[in-house]
């Protein structure tokens, strides 16, 4: 059972995910890099990153957060809530889930450029639809290494790397992943931006973890400024993944004998693409 505190946490803040990040991030920052983000949002179903999978397939989900940057820091809450599903929470199953993250980002002028770097811990509130408790949740730890650069006026382009354990909470079987991507944001037309975000990822031990080996990840959407510090976005994600497996086929020898020979496969499975709107508003 979830205690009373988060459940009135998430109670609270249905109303207001870090879906991806505003693409007027740069322009509505506080003249110290200090303020807040409150998030309201509805995507078709919801592919995660990581495992490439639609953990609401079918369904509408409401994306809230709330996040607030002080110095280096930044700490976040976010939710994910599967509308019209008839179930109590608890029960509702892959697609409800909250997180509670706390996220250190900085960057470092060098000979060769620019580097950012950004480490987190994010606690993950999962709902499996077992009424699991805290059984089902995950702890998971990101680090992540970019270069940005500007390529004309505003137009930039950041690839980078990222390594991700998620540490279950109810079982002893972390998952790991290493991740290669590339991320272009810049101006369309007077008013508007846009983002793009690429990303591969490698499950390393999905033999003993997740069926998958591999996944896809693509995400992009454009952002305008509304009223006041009030953004709208509206965009859409897309994965595809793997699950790899060694087969052994049956090939004729000079010695007339069958001998196995393994062959690896790979089965893609495609989710997306999903749409997904939503609103920010900035406060400092």
């Amino acid at each position: 059972m979830r205690t009373n505190g988060i459940t009135l946490l998430r109670s609270v803040l249905v109303a207001v995910v870090l879906y991806a990040a505003p693409a007027y991030a740069e322009e509505l920052n506080s003249p110290n890099g200090n303020g807040g983000t409150i998030e309201i949002g509805l995507s078709q179903g919801h592919l995660d990153p990581n495992y490439g999978i639609d953990l609401a397939p079918e369904k509408t989900v409401a994306q809230t957060s709330i996040s607030y940057t002080y110095d280096h820091f930044t700490g976040t809450w976010r939710t994910l809530n599967m509308l019209s599903s008839g179930r109590s929470y608890g029960r509702l199953g892959l697609g409800n889930e909250e997180q509670l993250e706390l996220a250190y980002h900085n960057a470092d002028q060098t000979r060769l450029g620019t580097f950012e770097y950004l480490g987190s811990v994010n606690y993950r509130f999962i709902d499996t639809g077992h009424n699991a408790g805290m059984s089902d949740d995950y702890i998971e730890v990101t680090g992540q290494l970019g270069y940005p650069v500007k390529i004309v006026g505003s137009l930039k382009v950041m690839p980078y790397v990222r390594a991700v354990k998620d540490v279950p909470v109810g079982h002893n079987n972390p998952l790991f992943w290493d991740m290669a991507g590339v991320r272009i944001n810049g101006p369309i037309l007077s008013d508007a931006k846009f983002y793009l975000n690429l990303t591969s990822v490698h499950n390393v031990n999905s033999e003993t973890a997740v069926p998958h080996k591999n996944v896809w990840y693509a995400e992009a959407g454009v952002s305008r400024l509304l009223y006041g510090l009030v953004v709208g976005t509206l965009g859409a994600t897309y994965s595809e993944y793997s699950k790899e497996d060694t087969r052994f086929e049956y090939l004729p020898q000079r010695d007339a004998r069958l001998n196995p020979v393994p062959r690896l496969e790979k089965d893609w499975t495609r989710p997306g693409p999903k749409l997904f709107g939503k609103l920010s508003y900035s406060f400092y």
